[in-house]
Parts: structure tokens; sequence; C-alpha cells
């Protein structure tokens, strides 16, 4: 798989996940090194080319390589923003356009499809559960080991998770944001698994609360008949295996949710449900983290350069400035960032530009905002464990 597209961001998530589909990916920034590897031979099944890059668009790329392998060109892929203007020429260019933002699952499905081959025998991450739907599952434990297994336990069943150290960051937690699932460790200071769990099933009706599934050291008839007389619905005995977390999530389903309110696409700073549909993507919150960090280091850089763009006029360079960062800053949830920026490079590819610096104002307070959120969303997550060396 080749992966073209000038937003590093973008080319790091593609390739992550194509590699946990067991797929060989190669990515680049620049349209003209694709085609010179291309041109020299080297072997790609698909391509897959965002439409908007500096020098050579992806439609102008497709031609290029079609006029250099003629029938043996590799299958190609177009990603592009909704509302981008294509013509029936450039897409006719590629098997399929997809639009941004993309869902990975939609994208499996049509490289699967435009390479011939059907689901069923797509690559999948080992041990994911063949037609499980994945849970928006919550880890209530204090004790960081014992939040890492769980992690890599349920990354095994295909499902991501965040972390609650305490009863009443769980609690915090399920305010914050829905959950299928609350995996709840009996025994944990400032509030304890069975008083967070009556104070659940208290705040949420049946069928609108999470199912908690206790864990505990304990393994007594009586300490069980406490757990679920306080409202959790299973009960696992620490150390918890794959087979006994397998079977108590096969009860669980995902909880029926009254529709989001999605008219106003600036409301919040950061909109959880992308980042965790991320984390569910690329199998947990390690890559996401490293994603977020990435974001974090290269958009103060961008900002500069956006910012003497609109200082010196130059149109086509604030145009680039706030295309990248509308980009990257919707992959990971930063919708306020990514619709200001958006609005900005509208006003420099019409020369409307009389309020570029009240604009780039805008963006930079944004990006403040943006940039506390993120930090602090990547500061909850658990550090994964390494594996030690074998011996």
């Amino acid at each position: 798989m080749l992966i073209v597209d000038d937003n590093r961001n973008n080319r790091l998530v593609l390739k992550l996940q194509m590699q946990r589909w067991g797929m060989l990916a190669r990515e680049t920034a620049s349209p003209g090194e694709a085609l010179r590897w291309i041109e020299r031979g080297d072997p790609f099944d698909a391509i897959l080319v965002d439409y908007q890059m500096p020098g050579m668009n992806g439609a102008e790329l497709a031609r290029r390589v079609r006029e250099t392998r003629g029938a043996r060109a590799p299958v190609m892929l177009l990603l592009s923003s909704v509302g981008q203007p294509l013509s029936a020429e450039d897409q006719a260019a590629f098997f399929a356009v997809l639009w941004k933002p993309l869902k990975l699952a939609q994208l499996r499905e049509r490289l699967l499809e435009a390479l011939g081959r059907p689901a069923a025998e797509g690559a999948q991450g080992p041990e994911e559960p063949g037609d499980s739907t994945p849970l928006r599952i919550l880890i209530a434990e204090d004790n960081p080991i014992n939040q890492n297994v769980a992690v890599r336990l349920l990354e095994k069943l295909g499902h991501s998770a965040d972390i609650a150290a305490n009863g009443q960051e769980a609690l915090t937690r399920l305010e914050e944001r829905p959950y299928d699932v609350v995996l709840m460790d009996v025994q944990m200071p400032r509030m304890d698994g069975l008083e967070a769990s009556r104070e659940i099933c208290a705040r949420w009706p049946a069928g609108q609360r999470p199912r908690i599934i206790a864990m505990t050291a304990e393994a007594m008839e009586g300490d069980r008949q406490k757990c679920l007389a306080a409202g959790m619905e299973d009960y696992l005995v620490k150390p918890v295996t794959l087979d006994a977390l397998r079977g108590a999530l096969e009860k669980s389903h995902p909880v029926d949710r009254e529709p989001e309110d999605t008219e106003d696409t600036e409301s919040g700073t950061l909109d959880g449900e992308v980042l965790a549909q991320l984390r569910e993507d690329l199998g947990g919150p390690a890559p996401v983290e490293q994603i977020v960090g990435l974001f974090l280091e290269k958009t103060p850089p961008i900002l500069a350069e956006l910012r003497d763009a609109v200082t010196r006029g130059d149109l086509d360079a604030v145009r680039r400035s706030a295309h990248t960062i509308k980009g990257t800053s919707a992959t990971l949830g930063a919708r306020a960032l990514s619709e200001k920026c958006k609005r900005l490079e509208e006003q420099a590819r019409t020369g409307e530009v009389a309020d570029a610096a009240a604009s780039l104002t805008e963006i930079e307070h944004a990006w403040g905002a943006a940039e506390a959120a993120l930090r602090a969303e990547i500061g909850r997550q658990p550090v994964p464990i390494e594996p030690g060396p074998a011996g």
C-alpha cells in the first residue's frame, strides 16, 4: 500500500491502521516522490492519495501513474474533503472516492473490494472477534499494572477502553461520555466499586446506564452477593483471564443513547467521540497518544507560518497553512479549531481576507483551548507496558 498525503498526522494514522490490518505500507508527503517510486517499478497493489496537495493534486498524480504503468497501474483510491469540487474526469481516475473525515471501516471495505477480496478474507489484527460489536468500556481500577493488563486483554477482543483510578473518577467520566460497560474494581480509594455502582444505578435508569462488571480478588459467595446487590451485573475474579473477560462481554451490548445535537459543529473544544473512535480503530490509546504528541509538536510552527502569511498578505500560504491545521485538528476531534481554519482557508481561496487578522486571532484562541484539552485527554490514558526481553 502506498499512502500519499502532505499531512503527516494523516499519513501516520493511515500507516498504523494498514499495519494493523497486516498490510505493508509506505508513505510519502510528496506526489513527485511517489511517482518516482512507481516509475522505477516498486510494486504496489493500491495507492491511497489525498486530493489537495501542493505541486500536484491527487487527480494529476493518478493520471501520471496511469500514463506510466498503463494496465498494470495499481488500484487508486482518493481522499477528499466534503464540498471539495471534483470533476467527473477526476473521479473517473479512481476506483473510489472516500470523503473526510474518513471512516476506517469504510476504507477497509473499499480496499478489499478494490483488490477483489471478500470482506471475510480481509486481514485482521490478532485474536479480533469476528462479528462482535465493539463496546465502549471504562476500566475503574486504581492499580496501574491491572489497568494495563485489562487494556491489553480488551484490545485482543477488539475493544478500546478508558481508565478511571477510583469510583469518583469513574462517575466523572460517565458524566462526560456514555459507556456500554464498566469493569469495576471493588476496592479503590476515595470511592470503592460498591458505592460507585450504587451511585451509577441511582443516576441512570435501566437501559441507559452501562453494564457493570465487578473485578475482585475475592471469590467468596458473600462478596458476590454484595456486588450484585450494589447493581453490578456480573463478577470476575482476579487475575482476570481472556476467556473469562470474553464471556462477560458477550452478555453485554451497546447502550441505547439519545441522539446527539449536531447542529452546532463548534460546540465544545474537543469531540470525545472522535478520539474514542480513533482509539477503537487503531487498537488502543498508545497510537492515538503518539499522534496527539505529533500534532502538539508540529502545529505551533505551522501557526507561526500562518501568522507570517497573514501579515504578508500571501493568500496561497494562508490557504495552505489553514488547510493543514484544519485537517489534523478534525482528525483529532478539535472541531472548533478545524472550523475556524476552514473559514480562513475559504477566505484565502476567494480573496476575501479583509478580516484575516480577526480570523487568525480566533484560530490562535481555539488552538490554545484544543492544546490544553488534548494534553488533558492523553494524560488520562494509561501508559502501555512494553514487554521485557525474552528470557
